[in-house]
């Protein structure tokens, strides 16, 4: 068992355990609240090794908010026993909830990237000065002057802290925030963008349409039809979950094209390192930038001998200088020797016979820079060919000195 199975294998007991004697909420929120801390010092650390990426800090910042709201939930719950007061627990509960709720729109706005800023910008500022007002209005305006508390009853005789029925200001303020946030979202995620595929905005659907669905049940909640606890906190971590991961999987799929594109340039640098054939590259003016280890064992040249010079001048007979010339500006004109055959010189003043596969390079603006060469050393090939050639002539010498007529030569 690795060391992550066993901590996890841990962490589950422990939640068992805290279940039998807290209850199913007190632990819900421990298990949250643990998971939010340790999301957010991962999302720090991420952040930072991405030179502080605006997005993953977000989601950091979102998560340390998350914390917060689930420390005090536990620490405000009946199983504890801590004298809190109770409007005020309330009071918090929703402007915390505020915050994290304008934290998300933050980050589908980064995921998203909407062309209209000045919308986002105004819905956070609505839901901010909602979130003002609730800490301002005083406590008999904002849950009325006979407000009421109730614990709401769930298994293994856990109360939990709720609002009564009766109509007040601090759930209008409570319901308009789910409603503007959970329409606003709605709104980005069907607007067409290029920065996410279908797949990604279908989960973010999905777990919009949970926290949408937990809202309207909420409503029965508050009406006293349904007799359970709200739900809608617990959506919205399933939601948090999803907005927080996308970034996190973005990351961990651009490693693996990174990866993968790494192998694919270690693995042509091997075959340029060891294949049987000569890799040379030029620039405009024909001077040698780099060139494979096979050139230099074919040729008996050395490095300082070879990088930095004019490869026409110094690489090509005289008598195919000009020729060469020719046809190397016309690859960079217009590509149109992508084949060619021709001798080089060798260290010693040899020639050996090259066939080229060519090819244009250019700068990421589109300006032609140099060319590319690949070239197979066909020396041998075509000397062996001669010699078949030679033979041949003379077998037909021979064929016609065998069938002449005496006399006749």
């Amino acid at each position: 068992m690795t060391g992550f199975s066993l901590t996890l294998y841990c962490f589950c007991r422990l939640l068992s355990v805290l279940k039998i004697y807290m209850g199913v909420v007190s632990t819900l929120n421990i298990a949250f609240a643990s998971f939010t801390l340790f999301a957010a010092l991962l999302q720090i650390f991420v952040s930072y090794r991405k030179q502080r990426d605006l997005l993953t800090l977000s989601c950091a910042v979102l998560s340390c908010l998350a914390f917060v709201h689930f420390c005090l939930m536990i620490l405000c719950d009946a199983p504890f026993g801590l004298s809190c007061p109770l409007f005020l627990l309330l009071k918090y509960q929703v402007v915390i909830s505020q915050v994290v709720e304008i934290m998300m729109l933050v980050i589908l706005y980064l995921i998203i990237r909407p062309p209209n800023k000045i919308f986002v910008f105004l819905t956070c500022l609505v839901i901010f000065i909602f979130m003002i007002m609730v800490m301002v209005i005083p406590d008999p305006v904002l849950f009325g002057d006979n407000a009421t508390v109730r614990y709401a009853e769930v298994p293994v005789t856990e109360k939990v802290l709720m609002i009564g029925t009766d109509f007040t200001v601090w759930r209008i303020f409570k319901d308009l925030t789910a409603v503007i946030f959970i329409s606003v979202s709605f709104i980005f995620l069907f607007k067409k963008s290029d920065r996410i595929n279908t797949r990604t905005r279908s989960v973010l659907l999905t777990g919009l349409g949970i926290t949408l669905l937990s809202a309207i049940y909420d409503q029965f909640v508050d009406l006293g039809l349904f007799h359970t606890v709200y739900i809608f906190p617990f959506a919205f971590f399933i939601y948090y979950l999803i907005l927080t991961n996308i970034p996190f999987f973005g990351i961990i799929n651009e490693s693996i094209k990174r990866n993968r594109a790494d192998n694919q340039q270690d693995n042509l640098q091997h075959l340029l390192n060891h294949g049987d054939f000569i890799f040379i590259q030029l620039d405009r003016m024909g001077i040698v930038e780099k060139v494979n280890p096979y050139f230099y064992a074919l040729t008996g040249y050395h490095e300082e001998e070879v990088i930095g010079k004019d490869w026409f001048e110094f690489f090509i007979p005289k008598k195919d200088f000009y020729k060469l010339q020719g046809a190397f500006v016309e690859v960079l004109d217009s590509e149109f020797h992508p084949l060619y055959m021709n001798p080089v010189l060798t260290k010693n003043k040899g020639e050996i016979m090259i066939r080229w596969v060519n090819v244009r390079t250019a700068d990421r603006s589109g300006k032609t820079k140099g060319s590319l060469s690949i070239g197979i050393d066909i020396t041998d090939i075509i000397r062996d060919n001669e010699k078949i050639q030679a033979k041949l002539k003379e077998a037909e010498m021979l064929i016609a000195r065998l069938t002449s007529k005496p006399g006749q030569d």
